[in-house]
């Protein structure tokens, strides 16, 4: 829940920064106190309190640095953890989650509302002065110009050439169904040709001979058709005992093939077998883990595991929240670097934040000899 910041209180901002804090501070005080808060109160109440508690002490925090510490640096730094009343009253309240939402949103908006950046982004306090930018070169500003016009133009051409290349696949896809239509159509014709009698001696009713294998007789004559004895072949003895062998020799070749099936099959059926992968019992771990990103306008919350790899959208804030079911104290670390832990409302449970890399971020846990990895990688 983020509030804007008051005009009376920003106005004096630009003139003097820690006292227009100092009066944000008693304000808000003002405001926190008249609040009865409980567990009954709407849910935009909390949410307004809590952001104007985060508010004071990031405001205490700076102020009560010394004079020479009071930069840009120690204003950005936010605190450590929630005070003793922000935690006292997130337990009387219920709230184990959205309140350390709420004090990361405040401690960005502060800083936000008593800063400002110049031309080269640089920040300072809003009481300083920027420093102002140098007049544009025109020469520069007529190329910037010309590139961004060629830019928008180089855009449209790939636009508008993408969209031809869709719209040639689209074409070849179409003209390579109609050539397969076509060829299946032309093979249909083709095989009825064969059955219906295209060639001569076919197996016809209306054909003079039929297209049995023929072989040599005592006429000496081979062929389709040639005059042996039994009018288009052999003799009936010579065609019996061809018969007979052709047919043994036939439920040879049927024997063997069918062997030659069965050995594949079993082969084919040992191969597939060899292709299963037995998965025993998980491992009980120490830790489970679940992570959002709290600058997300979804805060969802997804539940991750030892060895995952997850794939950021953006390069934004990742807070991670740990149940540690074992009493040994874990470690955390950050791309190999002890990482500081904070506790929550809830037993055994530890938040850690960080901002992911340009490329893999690697966290892991350590819980004596247990260690747990997950690897973020940031897909922008």
């Amino acid at each position: 829940m983020e509030q804007k910041m008051n005009s009376d209180i920003r106005e004096l901002a630009r003139v003097n920064v820690k006292a227009a804090m100092n009066k944000e501070y008693a304000e808000n005080e003002k405001l926190i106190e008249e609040q009865i808060i409980k567990w009954t109160t709407s849910r935009h109440i909390k949410e307004i309190v809590f952001y104007l508690m985060a508010r004071n002490q990031a405001i205490r925090a700076f102020l009560s640095l010394p004079e020479n510490e009071q930069t840009i640096q120690a204003l950005h730094h936010r605190t450590q953890s929630p005070s003793a009343e922000y935690l006292k009253l997130m337990r009387r309240l219920r709230a184990t989650r959205y309140p350390l939402f709420i004090k990361e949103k405040a401690e960005r908006a502060l800083f936000k509302d008593y800063t400002h950046v110049d031309f080269k982004r640089a920040t300072h306090f809003l009481d300083q002065t920027l420093p102002s930018a140098p007049e544009p070169n025109f020469i520069i500003v007529l190329l910037k110009r010309v590139f961004m016009l060629i830019g928008k133009v180089v855009e449209l051409i790939f636009s508008l050439g993408w969209g031809i290349v869709w719209i040639g696949i689209l074409v070849l896809v179409i003209v390579s169904y109609i050539t397969d239509a076509s060829s299946d159509t032309l093979r249909v014709k083709n095989s009825r040709i064969f059955s219906y009698g295209g060639i001569s001696e076919g197996n016809s009713t209306t054909k003079l001979g039929a297209d049995t294998p023929q072989i040599p007789d005592v006429s000496n004559k081979a062929g389709y058709g040639n005059p042996g004895v039994s009018g288009h072949d052999a003799p009936s003895s010579m065609k019996s005992s061809t018969s007979s062998t052709n047919s043994s020799g036939n439920e040879t070749l049927s024997a063997t093939n069918t062997e030659n099936q069965t050995e594949s099959d079993n082969s084919n059926y040992k191969n597939s077998k060899s292709n299963f992968i037995t998965i025993g019992p998980l491992k009980d771990h120490l830790i489970s883990a679940t992570y959002f990103l709290p600058e997300s306008d979804e805060n969802e919350i997804f539940i991750i595991n030892d060895g995952d790899i997850i794939e950021l959208p953006n390069k934004e804030k990742v807070v991670i929240d740990f149940e540690i079911t074992s009493e040994s104290p874990p470690i955390f670390k950050l791309n190999n670097e002890i990482l500081e832990s904070y506790p929550t409302t809830k037993e055994n449970v530890y938040w850690i934040s960080f901002e992911p890399t340009d490329k893999e971020t690697t966290v892991e846990v350590i819980i004596g000899v247990e260690i747990d990895r997950f690897i973020f990688n940031n897909l922008n």
